[in-house]
């Protein structure tokens, strides 16, 4: 019996403290025809909580994207936990959730959204214009805030962004990351 305690704590220990190899932040453009993004980058890599992470992107609009276009966005959340992949559950419009009528939940952040992306001349709310768009050379710089909960936030997170409209995928992109405190 003591043997069987043994080598269970031992080869639980081995999970828990396994050395695993942060994923470099990465993304994939998984479909979608309205937007097509060309570049997406975030440094430093793994994002560290409580410091700055720098944000690069540039990104085309192919197709006009407003209210009565884009119908809904949904957002599939993974955490890597013991080397599996674990959905987090949309809990309070947070986690692997279905937003619809994403133009109005726009339209209610714009005071924070716009601020940031406004001086880049990216639109911040409905309609999205054809055009190419860019955070420029430098990118955007912004605090990453540490909630202080090292068990939840640590870790490879892989996150799927869909945006669904009247013809379809209007953008499909998928991003891995690490996060550490």
């Amino acid at each position: 019996m003591y043997t069987y305690l043994l080598l269970l704590s031992l080869v639980s220990f081995a999970f828990a403290t396994e050395q695993t190899v942060q994923a470099a932040f990465s993304w994939n453009q998984c479909g979608g025809t309205g937007v097509k993004f060309i570049n997406l980058a975030a440094r430093p890599s793994p994002i560290v909580l409580g410091q700055n992470v720098t944000i690069t992107a540039a990104a085309s609009i192919n197709t006009v994207g407003d209210s009565s276009s884009l119908t809904s966005v949904s957002l599939h959340l993974d955490k890597k936990v013991l080397g599996v992949w674990v959905e987090v559950p949309c809990v309070d419009k947070v986690g692997s959730c279905t937003y619809e009528d994403p133009c109005s939940l726009l339209a209610k952040e714009s005071s924070h959204i716009c601020s940031v992306l406004s001086p880049f001349g990216i639109p911040c709310q409905c309609p999205f214009a054809v055009g190419h768009y860019s955070l420029g050379a430098s990118g955007l710089t912004t605090l990453v805030k540490n909630p202080n909960l090292s068990w939840l936030t640590n870790g490879d997170f892989y996150a799927k962004v869909v945006l669904n409209g009247n013809a379809g995928e209007y953008l499909c992109l998928e991003v891995y990351a690490s996060v550490t405190a």
